[in-house]
């Protein structure tokens, strides 16, 4: 995948929003762990980052509305942009609700996925890398199927870690608004991690489209 190849603007601004999805995951891992931080400051850092995210993604769409690209490949330029800010919007609502709803004694569950977000979050970060190093042979995209794959895997993952937290949250040792506030933050978290792969499969499709375009 070339990300526009002739045009590293939009290479550049894939990078920033993959580094400000990952310093959005660090804050979700010190929420969802053992850390001794204001929650509240936690929350704030984090709708901060979300907020960044926003501002790129309108800087994308800025640099479309401005260049001059193959018919197809707007589309995919902003499908690519809106999938890795959903990831953004999701972790930082489930933060958001863990502050709101006052929620501590987390299940262990919690910090699972949010490993498994960040663990996504640096993927993601070396693909939108390894997307900029130009048209040089196919060893970038070899690269990048393996983290299309990847992203799969670590999907497959959080799915049955969210299986087992809905199981954990109705067998009965919670309170049923208690359980209820928890499932929305596992919600939040299983759907970012759906946009992860959902993302991951943009860049599929763009790679594919480039190399029958070769």
């Amino acid at each position: 995948m070339r990300l526009a190849s002739h045009d590293a603007r939009f290479r550049d601004l894939y990078v920033r929003q993959a580094e400000n999805i990952s310093a959005g995951a660090r804050v979700l891992l010190q929420v969802t762990g053992p850390t001794h931080e204001d929650p509240v400051a936690l929350a704030d850092r984090m709708r901060a980052i979300e907020q960044a995210g926003d501002a790129l993604v309108r800087a994308i769409v800025r640099e479309l509305a401005g260049t001059m690209i193959a018919p197809f490949e707007p589309v995919d330029i902003a499908r690519l942009a809106a999938r890795l800010n959903d990831v953004l919007d999701q972790m930082e609502t489930a933060v958001d609700r863990i502050v709101r709803y006052e929620l501590t004694d987390l299940p262990p569950g919690l910090a699972k996925q949010a490993e498994l977000l960040f663990q996504a979050a640096e993927m993601t970060v070396e693909a939108m890398r390894a997307g900029g190093r130009g048209r040089a042979a196919h060893t970038d995209d070899a690269g990048l199927r393996a983290y299309w794959i990847a992203i799969n895997s670590l999907e497959n993952q959080g799915d049955e870690i969210y299986r087992q937290l809905l199981a954990d949250l109705f067998a009965g040792g919670y309170d049923a608004i208690s359980a209820m506030k928890y499932k929305d933050v596992v919600d939040h978290l299983e759907d970012a991690l759906d946009a992860f792969e959902r993302a991951a499969n943009t860049v599929e499709a763009i790679t594919i489209k480039e190399l029958g375009g070769e």
